[in-house]
């Protein structure tokens, strides 16, 4: 009966520790920070419209793997959305290039390490992934186009 008193408390430990690292690795963020304890940046939706012949796509058992001109994006349908959508859809994000994707991030990631550097008196290196956007892919066919929340890697 002793030992139970024990063993409880720290089974319970053990679970209260591992939930919250669960909970974070089971949810796409919709934020960053570019440092530790920094605060958290709402990261900026930027839709990619690709031709379903121009990228490569392999399936790495649950999670799909894009590969368009040299960059790869990486869809987990346990963390992000996918659905089907019409030709005919309605674009409410900012629809871009590849190019621009860039252009978008250097942009963005300047404006932060900018405020950082002005609020709080030093600038922190930028982040070595890509992590300033969120970026939704769209694959067009014929006939509908797929749309795909992503992981730029």
């Amino acid at each position: 009966m002793g030992h139970l008193l024990v063993i409880k408390p720290f089974i319970l430990f053990l679970i209260s520790m591992f939930i919250p690292i669960l909970v974070c690795f089971s949810q796409a963020s919709e934020y960053y920070s570019l440092y530790k304890g920094g605060d958290s940046i709402k990261k900026r939706e930027v839709c990619l419209i690709l031709d379903f012949s121009s990228v490569n796509i392999t399936n790495d058992g649950q999670i799909l793997i894009i590969n368009y001109h040299n960059n790869t994006f990486r869809h987990n349908p346990s963390i992000h959305i996918s659905k089907a959508i019409k030709n005919d859809f309605q674009e409410d994000g900012e629809c871009v290039g590849i190019s621009e994707l860039y252009k978008i991030e250097g942009a963005e990631l300047k404006r932060e390490l900018d405020k950082v550097e002005m609020e709080k008196g030093f600038r922190p290196p930028p982040p070595i992934r890509h992590v300033v956007l969120n970026v939704i892919i769209i694959l067009k066919f014929e006939n509908e186009n797929l749309l795909y929340e992503v992981e730029w890697i």
